[in-house]
């Protein structure tokens, strides 16, 4: 029911950018009201978990909103959506079928856009329980199948996924001692497609005063924290795929080389602007940005 609504809130387009504890916190508040009512349920809700924590369902909540560890991060809970949301949208194709070839096909075709070797290993986590499933074995539950889906993502993505993340961050270090400023990290965000579903405050807070530098260890926890939810997680992915196949060379000219500005006389339509001799130009449908005057540089 918390991640349900999460997840509804998700689908009508509101924005969550908390993790999956500060929302549930949030909902409780929304339904309970900011008191004793709403921390007594809260409570109950924790007690209730630790008691049932060998149900999978209740584990598999409770680790991604760390009350059990090993935690799930932000990037698990992108990955259970985009199952989740399969599942539903795709339920006459599962007349026949076993709970395990439903996630297999959920794999198949709502996670086609990783790299093979990274759903290979998401595949190879449910053959336990396709063999169990053709020796006529209790059938799994969906919980259980998709659970080992995410312990099998979460044992593979330093090697497949956080990995990536290193040229671009060796590149944006100029300095190469090891970290970036706030800055390189910002434009780091942008060459990887994230700004939007980010807190600029939640940003400054990464970076006080009196440690102004960011290690890539801490960056990569930065971007587990940040990996947008549903509908995201492809879109993020695949402008890393894009990014780590560039040299470095080329991703620090990438990096290094800042927006074009070009803002329109006041007042004056595109027509008069030319006329005026203006550099005014449209952007190329190639380059979608939010801010229509902003050009990026080619390579983007």
């Amino acid at each position: 029911k918390l991640l349900a609504d999460r997840g509804a809130q998700e689908d009508k387009g509101v924005a969550d950018p908390r993790d999956v504890a500060a929302s549930i916190h949030a909902y409780f508040i929304k339904n309970f009201g900011a008191g004793p009512v709403a921390e007594k349920r809260l409570l109950d809700l924790l007690v209730t978990c630790r008691e049932h924590r060998d149900t999978p369902a209740v584990d598999l909540l409770g680790r991604l909103a760390h009350m059990f560890e090993p935690f799930y991060g932000m990037d698990c809970y992108a990955l259970w959506r985009v199952l989740i949301s399969g599942m539903g949208q795709s339920e006459l194709d599962f007349i026949d079928c076993s709970r395990v070839e439903q996630v297999q096909w959920l794999l198949r075709h709502c996670l086609g856009f990783l790299r093979p070797g990274l759903l290979a290993t998401l595949e190879e986590a449910l053959q336990p329980f396709v063999d169990a499933d053709a020796e006529g074995d209790s059938e799994s539950t969906v919980d259980v199948l998709v659970k080992a889906v995410l312990d099998a993502w979460q044992a593979a993505a330093p090697e497949h996924v956080w990995a990536l993340y290193r040229m671009p961050f060796t590149a944006a270090d100029t300095d190469r001692d090891g970290a970036v400023t706030q800055k390189q990290f910002n434009v780091l965000l942008r060459c990887l497609d994230i700004t939007h579903d980010v807190d600029q405050k939640w940003v400054d807070q990464l970076f006080p005063k009196k440690a102004p530098l960011m290690s890539f260890d801490a960056f990569i926890e930065a971007i587990k924290a940040c990996t947008p939810p549903k509908g995201a997680l492809a879109r993020v992915l695949a402008r890393l795929y894009a990014v780590s196949d560039l040299s470095i060379e080329a991703m620090a000219k990438m990096l290094h080389t800042p927006p074009v500005m070009k803002v329109d006389p006041v007042g004056a339509s595109p027509q008069r602007s030319r006329e005026l001799g203006s550099p005014w130009q449209p952007l190329s449908p190639k380059f979608p940005t939010k801010t229509k005057s902003m050009q990026l540089h080619p390579e983007w």
